[in-house]
């Protein structure tokens, strides 16, 4: 009985063989209990035989008897025990196996779930992988159970039975812990995903709302204004806006990154489409912002230069037309004199030649202002445009006016002069025209400008028509003297010959050439008309055809949608193919146009030929791109439906195969059969995972780029086909476990092991066949798919392994202890362990392959970042921006393209390590094994050859470029040095002398000049060409500079070719004038030393003999004819004499004057010594007895004297003309008084002969004696008549002179003293004075004007009887003076006008000064009685005050313009008034906008800085004069006072209650936190620093001391704290001990406590801040616990710890704390302006952080802004650069505490809520100090303009306003003041910093128009 025990006293732990093991136990106990009757019955027994028996017997039967009952006990109690305990493991092992299944079979299905849950996508995965969380949690009591039941079942039954049970528990345990820890992974993962989702999806909704805030601004920007210093301030916006669009697309970039990455990781059954779409919406307005913005920013950075050119050039026109149409208008009307007329035709020839000159000016002005219209707004480009027609109507006026007084002058020329001048007049015109048609500007490529050139050639052959009478005149009056002259041989003759035939060609060259011109033009014309329309047109459609082949649709996945996108396309190719014909028809007339326009437009035309090339190859290549894709996507689609096709099909058969298997068999060759058809059944569907994977693979590809409809049509389809597939392996997986249980309950276990044996050996080959290949992540895929099959087919096998380790144990526990058992013990633990081997080998080889596909993941991803990479640099590369074509712009472009290159060159290493490790995985790889991987390395060499190739051409295109630039530059500059010293030449040039050897001497070094000239005129050349190939292919903003460059520099060529023409001219000229008047002079000269030489030898030769006499007196009569012939020729020398010496500059009138006087001498002397001849010839024959001859002679000379002393003859004129002719007279009386002698002879000879001769002689004698003194006597009387008209003559000339001379110097001084009058007076008394003057001098004009008409009286009087030579100076005095005296006359009116409309304004000024001098005396009054209220305790009550005093202050600022107005009025201008001759009259004439926009210009102009080294004066306040209105400035200045101090005492009032206030609630364990930390954070030492308060060492510190040192050591505390302080230390003795107030900072429970994680934020803040070096410490202000905010916006943002490094929250990220410092302290922010600092913002009242358009802002905006932020904060001014400062950097005196950024002050609320009230409390004028002095003037406009540009998501820091309260430091360094000048102009609320508005302002420059156009108003009355 007691071996039948012991056989249970191990019990079983398998059901089945513990309820027999129970049963057996219960009959057994039942068995041992039926004996205890029997063992009772013997124990009876053998007592009774013990008393029977005695000694040894008995104590044998005793012993025998406690044996037997002890062992019976035992047996019985051992039984019991056992059944026990089998009772009590039944329930537990029946519980222990019923959790065991139910886990076994929840993990068995959850482990087949796993694959499909991998393959879903991320929603359904979350809602899965829920669903098992929950699973999880309903089954974790279950294993509980079975950890806690089965160690008891171990300790009920130990050994195998327990080892089995643990097996069981473990791996239960293992299992549950691994579907556990997937769960959790992959819920981790889904979690990760769903964040990164999110975060991406919050980024890219982010920056979509920027980007498209950015868009809203960029499209509502203000206009581009036509002002330079406006759009200066809007580039310097956009370029700020710019910058944060660049970096925001680097975030971008990088959120793009993500995306996709993020797109990558997820599952292909992911819906991805709102992802993807919003990506793409992303790009699309990232992209259209970008080129929005770069499309403004490059059309600002054109406008500027544009608009300064334009209105420079404006300027310089506008002040040279205002010098010729002053010259113009000053021009005389033509004189009949030929001499006048030719020095009139000269200045006109002048003034031409200076229109000629500045053509190029205003083609320049055209040029820039139809360019800046484009670029501007409306409004503005009809400003420009209006300045365009008034500068061009000016200009053609005064061209207009100068041609039509030049053929007026010819035309006079023509009547006036001889034929001589005629001739030369014409050949001089003629000259003129015919250098001007071979000298016309080459004919232009634009039609406007060649209409310009056809109205230009149009006016040259109206000019030749006009000159075509005259020409012909000169022309018969030509061949009429050479007719008349007779001999040809006359060197005049020829003269005229040669110069008609000159005149003739000229003439017909004239002709043929405008003629052929003007055919020129209307060809170039019609070609030009032809080619742009062309030209626009084929630009239009090929536009239209490249947005339609860049908007088309992504291809399509269905292949009947892409095939309608190819029918699309293909008639996109249709259109492309009829368009072109059109290009190329296009091309052809461009060069035509070419051929037929000048060289200078050659460039531009064919630029645009270029253009429409490169367009037209870029849609062609779109158009091959597009085709190429469809043809892809063609293959894939058919690809993707084929296979999908086929899997559709094999599922079919599959399926309905698998349905046909029929039911389990009931015996053991059904179900081997079933599994051996099952086996070849799923061999036959297993390679079909390969297809289902790349059926996955080519639908995630297809859908990555198509819309979410195409999309659902791949996924519907594919999760169909996804589902089926694991429905089936699902299938497969379920029969084969059911068909291993079939064939285990038929007790075929070792038939079911042996098949599991085989199906073992088979997986362990398939996976030795699986061998990753390396760096191709598709092939690895692949494998990873087969070796998927081969997971799911273990995990299918693992509840037939479990299941046949539960029949063995089982076999084995039946046959426990035989061989049988032991033999099934080996199979069980050779089973287990190929299990375990198989699994480990699986999960190797998954390892293995997962670490190869991430490893070529890894690699493919640097292969596609590489690509992706150079593709970026591609496209940087391949972008063929213009180079740059200034030097510095050419170099910054090579050294930014340095960079790309540098980032080429660094990556290099990079790259061929890839290629190099891709070799590698090649050569590791089967071959033929990756393709894909093959393909990539080929594609990554070629794109990095390509690049690589790429870039260095563009670095030589670039370095070609910077050369090229810098050549021309410096090529420019050496043209320009030389220009200047040309002109400097030509400048100092000698005026041409009209001496012969000195012009010989000018014309030789002018010929040097030119020479050097024409060897520079190819240089000009170069730099023409060299110029206008920069000029179409350089950058835009360049091309400006050079154009304007080449513009002056071709300008002042021909200036300085033209000076030298004309100089060759004028030499010419004066070579001939000099040549003409010695070779006369000289000839003359001659044949007077000649003749009298021969009269000197004649009167010696003189004779008595009749005859001899006779033939003598003959002679002498051929030589006075002779000399009489001669006399033209001497009046001609004088006269050309005269004349030179008139055109001869003054060093020449000495030898010219010598030479006319030389001459006139040797005439003087041979004319006396001829009439001394003939009278001693006339006395010889007289003497020789020829009577009757001498008697002749006599008288014929008395009747041609007689004849010249005709007493109608006119005498007056001007005094020179009647001078000339008394001169004259006084002559022939000299002569008649030499004759008188001779008379005197002839009568005595005849008184002798009456004696001797007959009386009918005596008779004759006597008649003609009678004769003889009868014409002797009329001579006589005549000759003294002559005499007295000469001399009334002279005497009314002599008072004509005088008085036209008096009323010429009176007319000069009236009009300097109308013309300068001086500015108008202050007062109205000074006025009144200037009015009685001004009446006083028209009364005096009133009397000057009856000697005027006297004056003209006797003007024409003489002119009425007045000598012809003298009529033009006679005729030219009446005209000036009569002009003169009407422009006098209406500039008197004028100023008689101004100043009554003055003292009208005067008086009304008066008015308003008095009202406000009457306000400010109640103000005064009012203040002064406030003033000496006492203020009350109460802060509403303060409020309320502060309200009402704030109304007051506006009520002021108000007033601040009527006081400006007063004394601005009364204030001098700087400068005179200064009237143009001629200005007012012509005024009304001239478009309205000339005057205003050369007041602009000029305005603009003078605003600006002259550029020289001489340092500017200071500007001094002006003085003012007027007591009334010194007395309303001071007047202003002390109300002013007075309210600021009122509003002082009423600030301070509050803050001091404000602090009361806050004391209430001090908390001294605060405080001390606070100092502790500041202290910490300067790094010093609390007892150092109390040691140096502590001056006589005796360890304490008075109250004042102690508090006084802390205040100056800058800890953010205020006065009432530190008393609260000082009065717990003190213990009223008034001192404080120093190791007291220590101990109690540093309690020893301090250092023990850990600091907390916001004290170590705090703590970290503190350290931070406390490196700022500027003047005024960045601040920081704690809100809460982790909020802060931070710099001048008070930003309010989180604080966080993460891994121990302090980060602060910045748009949808983190960035670390000293990053972040780095970007917004200033300090930190080494080279960065003021504008790229995000905290220089403060933001206008009801302003949000947002994009605002572009608005200039008035003002009063800007004051307000600043005044919310109390007095406290800085205000930023112009742009500056701010260095890098340190502590040491920092100014004496200016260094800002430690603190200043700690924490706020208490005044910061009130400061705050003082502001709100409404306007600031300073106007928006400039201001004085109260002791008077200048202070500068706010600008129109804030510096930094609140909403001018979005804020940065990546650390702007723009914010509500809020304010550090902490005081500045009280000094300021000079260089900060100097640097922001408008700290001095914004206004504060109390503090010494408040400034006075005043009566006065100092004019300053300001940087910015406002909309009002106010400051360029103070600018105008300031100048």
């Amino acid at each position: 009985m007691e071996s039948r025990l012991n056989r249970y006293r191990v019990l079983s732990v398998f059901v089945d063989k513990l309820q027999e093991q129970l049963d057996e136990l219960t009959d057994l106990t039942e068995e041992i209990a039926d004996h205890q009757k029997q063992v009772y019955d013997l124990s009876t027994s053998g007592y009774e035989l013990m008393k029977h028996v005695t000694g040894d017997d008995a104590i044998a039967v005793k012993e025998k008897l406690d044996t037997l009952q002890h062992r019976f006990n035992d047996l019985t109690v051992k039984a019991a025990d056992i059944l026990q305990r089998a009772q009590a493991a039944l329930p537990l092992v029946r519980q222990f196996y019923a959790s065991h299944n139910r886990l076994g079979d929840w993990m068995l299905q959850v482990e087949s779930q796993f694959p499909s849950i991998e393959a879903s996508g991320l929603g359904l995965q979350e809602r899965e992988i829920q669903k098992l969380e929950a699973e999880i949690q309903e089954h974790r009591p279950v294993l509980d159970n079975i950890n806690l039941v089965g160690p008891q079942l171990c300790q009920i039954s130990p050994g195998e039975g327990a080892s089995t049970i643990e097996n069981l528990v473990s791996r239960d345990n293992r299992r549950f812990d691994a579907i556990c820890e997937q769960v959790q992974r992959k819920a981790e993962r889904i979690h990760l995903s769903k964040q990164r989702n999110l975060e991406v999806l919050g980024d890219i909704d982010e920056l979509l709302d920027w980007f498209r805030d950015a868009e809203k601004q960029l499209a509502e920007a203000e206009p581009i204004s036509s002002d330079a210093d406006h759009i200066r301030m809007l580039l310097k916006e956009q370029r700020a806006l710019n910058d944060d669009i660049n970096s925001q697309k680097g975030r971008v970039r990088d959120v793009l990154s993500s995306a996709k990455k993020l797109m990558r990781d997820r599952s292909a059954n992911d819906d991805l489409s709102v992802l993807r779409e919003k990506v793409e919406d992303l790009k699309d307005t990232m992209e259209t912002v970008c080129q929005l913005s770069a499309d403004r920013l490059n059309a600002l950075e054109q406008a500027l230069p544009l608009a300064e050119h334009f209105y420079d050039t404006h300027l310089d026109l506008v002040q040279w037309m205002d010098e010729v149409e002053a010259a113009a208008t000053e021009l005389d009307a033509p004189v009949v004199n030929a001499h006048q007329i030719k020095k009139q035709q000269e200045k006109n020839k002048i003034l031409i030649q200076s229109m000629n000159e500045h053509k190029p000016l205003l083609d320049k002005l055209n040029k820039t202002g139809n360019t800046l219209i484009r670029l501007c707004g409306e409004d503005e480009g009809v400003k420009v445009q209006e300045i365009m027609d008034a500068d061009n109507a000016r200009f053609a006026a005064v061209r207009d006016v100068l041609r039509e007084r030049q053929n007026v002058l010819e035309e006079a020329l023509q009547a006036s002069s001889q034929f001589s001048d005629k001739l030369d007049g014409m050949l001089n015109a003629l000259s003129n025209t015919a250098d001007q048609v071979n000298n016309a500007e080459p004919i232009s490529a634009h039609p406007e400008k060649i209409q310009e050139q056809i109205i230009e050639n149009n006016s040259i052959i109206e000019d030749l028509d006009k000159r075509s009478p005259a020409f012909e005149a000169v022309k018969k009056a030509a061949k009429e003297v050479i007719n008349k002259a007779g001999d040809s041989r006359d060197q005049a003759v020829k003269d005229i010959k040669q110069k008609l035939d000159k005149l003739n060609d000229l003439w017909d060259s004239i002709q043929k050439a405008t003629k052929n011109r003007e055919r020129s033009l209307e060809d170039a014309l019609a070609m030009a008309e032809k080619f742009w329309n062309e030209l626009n047109g084929v630009m239009t459609a090929l536009k239209d055809l490249q947005d339609s082949l860049n908007s088309q649709e992504p291809p399509a996945v269905e292949p009947s949608a892409i095939q309608q996108q190819q029918e699309v396309l293909q008639e996109l190719k249709q259109e492309i193919d009829q368009t072109k014909p059109e290009v190329d028809h296009c091309r052809k007339t461009g060069q035509n146009l070419m051929q037929l326009c000048g060289e200078p437009d050659k460039p531009e035309v064919k630029k645009h030929i270029e253009d429409l090339d490169n367009v037209w190859e870029n849609i062609t290549a779109l158009y091959a791109k597009r085709e190429e894709n469809l043809i892809n996507a063609m293959e894939k689609a058919m690809a993707f439906h084929d296979t999908l096709q086929n899997l559709l099909e094999f599922l079919d058969t599959a399926e309905e195969t698998f349905a046909n298997l029929g039911p389990l068999g009931s015996d053991i060759d059904t179900v081997k059969g079933q599994i051996k058809q099952l086996k070849d059944f799923k061999s036959e569907v297993d390679p079909h995972m390969v297809e289902i994977e790349a059926l996955n693979r080519q639908a995630q590809e297809l859908t990555e780029n198509t819309s979410p409809d195409q999309a659902m049509a791949i996924k519907e389809p594919l999760a169909d086909v996804n589902h089926r597939w694991d429905d089936l392996l699902k299938g497969i997986v379920d029969r084969q476990r059911q068909l291993e249980h079939a064939l285990l309950k038929l007790g075929q276990f070792q038939h079911a092991l042996n098949e599991l044996f085989v199906w073992m050996s088979k997986t362990e080959k398939t996976l030795d066949d699986l061998k990753p290949v390396f760096g191709d992540p598709q092939v690895i895929e692949v494998e990873l798919a087969k070796l998927k099959v081969v997971v799911n087919d273990i995990h299918a096998h693992q509840s037939s392994v479990d299941t046949l380790n539960d029949a063995g144990r089982q076999l084995i526990e039946q046959d426990k202890g035989s061989e049988d058992a032991s033999a099934m013990q080996k199979k069980l633990n050779q089973l287990n362990s190929r299990w375990g081997d198989l699994q480990k080998k699986a999960k190797d080889r998954q390892k293995e392959l997962e670490d190869a596909l991430k490893e070529a993941q890894a690699f493919n991803q640097d292969i596609q970042d590489l690509l992706l990479w150079l593709g970026d640099v591609d496209g940087l590369l391949s972008t063929s921006k213009p180079v740059g074509g200034l030097p510095e712009t050419a170099r910054e472009q090579l050294q930014r393209f340095m960079e790309i290159y540098d980032e080429l060159d660094s990556n290099r290493h990079k790259v061929e390590s890839v290629l190099q490790q891709g070799t590698d995985y090649l050569k590791r790889s089967n071959e033929g094994a990756a393709k894909n991987l093959q393909h990539n390395l080929k594609a990554l060499r070629q794109k990095w050859d390509s690049v690589l190739n790429r870039a260095n051409d563009k670095k030589i295109k670039l370095e070609i470029a910077l050369r090229e630039a810098t050549e021309f530059h410096e090529a420019l500059q050496a043209f320009v040095e030389w220009l200047t010293n040309s002109e400097k030449y030509l400048a100092n040039l000698k005026p041409v002398s009209r001496v012969l050897s000195t012009i010989q001497e000018q014309i030789e070094e002018h010929k040097n000049f030119q020479k050097d000239i024409g060897t520079h005129r190819e240089t000009m050349l170069n730099l023409d060409k060299k110029g206008t190939h920069l000029k179409y292919f350089s950058q835009k903003q360049d091309v400006i500079l050079i154009k304007n460059l080449l513009i002056s520099v071709q300008h002042r060529w021909e200036r300085v070719v033209s000076k030298s023409a004309e100089r060759t001219r004028q030499l010419d000229y004066g070579f001939k004038e000099a040549k003409e008047f010695n070779d006369a002079w000289t000839d003359l000269c001659k044949w007077l030393d000649t003749s009298e030489k021969m009269l000197d030898d004649m009167i010696a030769q003189v004779g008595n003999e009749p005859s001899k006499i006779k033939q003598m007196l003959a002679r002498h009569k051929e030589f006075q004819r002779t000399l009489a012939g001669k006399q033209p020729t001497y009046d001609a020398t004088m006269k050309a004499g005269r004349i030179v010496r008139e055109k001869a500059p003054k060093m020449d009138h000495p030898a010219i004057q010598d030479m006319l006087n030389e001459l006139k001498n040797k005439w003087n002397s041979v004319c006396s010594k001829s009439v001394d001849r003939q009278r001693k010839l006339e006395e010889a024959l007289l003497f020789s007895g020829q009577f009757k001859d001498a008697m002749q002679a006599l008288l014929d000379w008395l009747d041609k004297v007689k004849k010249d002393l005709n007493e109608n003859q006119p005498v007056h004129g001007d005094l020179d003309t009647v001078n000339s002719l008394v001169e004259k007279h006084k002559t022939f009386t000299e002569e008649l008084n030499n004759r008188k002698n001779n008379m005197e002879s002839v009568k005595k000879t005849a008184t002798d002969l009456m004696k001797s001769a007959s009386k009918d002689d005596a008779a004759n004698i006597e008649a003609q004696i009678s004769e003889l003194t009868d014409k002797w006597n009329e001579v006589s009387r005549l000759t003294d008549l002559k005499r007295r008209r000469l001399e009334e003559a002279l005497r009314q000339a002599e008072e004509l002179h005088k008085a036209v001379h008096l009323l010429l110097e009176w007319l000069s001084d009236v009009e300097m003293k109308l013309r300068f009058a001086g500015p108008l007076p202050e007062g109205e008394e000074a006025t009144l004075n200037q009015i009685d003057e001004h009446r006083r001098f028209m009364r005096e004009m009133a009397e000057k004007e009856r000697d005027k008409d006297s004056t003209i009286a006797l003007a024409q009087e003489i002119l009425k009887k007045c000598h012809p030579d003298a009529m033009p100076v006679i005729k030219h005095w009446i005209t000036i003076i009569q002009s003169r005296w009407e422009e006098v006359t209406i500039w008197a009116k004028q100023r008689q006008q101004r100043l009554e409309d003055h003292l009208k304004a005067l008086r009304e000024l008066s008015a308003l000064l008095d009202e406000l001098m009457a306000y400010l005396i109640r103000t005064e009054k009012t203040l002064l009685r406030l003033e000496q209220e006492p203020l009350p305790d109460n802060i509403p009550v303060i409020e309320q005050l502060i309200q009402e005093h704030q109304e007051l202050m506006d009520d002021l600022s108000s007033r601040q313009k009527d006081v400006e107005k007063v004394t601005k009025a009364k204030r001098p201008p700087p400068t005179q008034e200064k009237t143009v001759k001629g200005k007012d009259v012509r005024e009304g004439a001239k478009s309205p906008h000339g005057a205003s926009a050369r007041t602009r210009t000029l305005d603009r102009i003078s605003a600006r800085t002259p550029k020289t080294s001489t340092p500017a004066k200071a500007a001094t306040q002006p003085v003012t004069k007027n007591p009334r209105i010194k007395e309303l400035s001071d007047k202003w200045r002390s109300v002013w006072l007075l309210a600021l101090e009122r509003q002082r005492r009423l600030q301070d009032k509050l803050k001091h209650l404000q602090e009361v206030e806050k004391m209430r609630n001090f908390s001294w364990d605060e405080w001390r936190k606070r100092f502790l930390r500041f202290m910490k954070n300067k790094k010093s030492r609390i007892m150092d620093f109390f040691r140096k308060m502590d001056k006589d060492n005796d360890g304490k510190l008075t109250r004042e001391e102690f508090i006084t040192g802390i205040l100056k050591s800058g800890f953010p505390t205020s006065r009432l704290e530190l008393n609260a302080v000082a009065d717990m230390f003190d213990h009223g003795d008034g001192f404080i001990d120093i190791k007291e107030f220590v101990d109690a900072l540093r309690p020893e429970r301090e250092s023990s406590r850990p600091m907390t994680e916001a004290e170590v934020i705090e703590d970290e803040v503190q350290k931070q801040v406390m490196l700022c070096t500027c003047p005024t410490r960045f601040k920081v202000k704690q809100v809460g616990e982790g909020k802060y905010r931070f710099g001048e916006s008070q930003k309010l943002r989180l604080v966080r710890i993460l891994r121990s490094t302090v980060m602060v929250r910045v748009g949808g990220g983190w960035v670390a704390l000293d990053e972040f410092l780095v970007k917004n302290d200033p300090c930190r922010a080494k080279g960065r302006t003021n504008l790229e600092l995000r905290e220089q913002f403060i933001l206008a009242t009801g302003v949000s952080q947002s994009i605002m358009p572009f608005k200039s802002k008035s003002p009063n905006s800007s004051q307000s802004s600043h005044s919310r932020s109390g007095g406290s904060l800085p205000t930023t001014g112009p742009i500056t650069k701010i260095r890098e400062k340190s502590v040491r950097s920092a100014p004496m005196g200016g260094r800002s505490t430690p603190d200043s950024s700690a924490h706020s002050h208490p005044s910061d609320d009130s400061s705050q809520r003082f502001s709100k009230s409404g306007k600031s409390s300073v106007g928006s004028s400039s201001l004085l100090s109260p002791l008077g002095s200048s202070l500068p003037r706010p600008n129109s406009r804030p510096s930094s303009r609140p909403g001018s540009r979005p804020p940065s998501r990546a650390g702007s820091n723009l914010s509500l306003d809020s304010v550090d309260g902490v005081p500045p430091s009280p000094r300021r360094s000079t260089s900060n003041l100097q640097r922001n000048p408008s700290n001095a102009s914004q206004s504060s609320i109390g503090g010494s910093s408040s400034k006075i508005p005043t009566s006065r302002r100092t004019p300053t420059k300001s940087s910015t128009p406002t909309a009002n156009g106010k400051v360029k108003g103070d600018t105008k009355r300031f100048k």
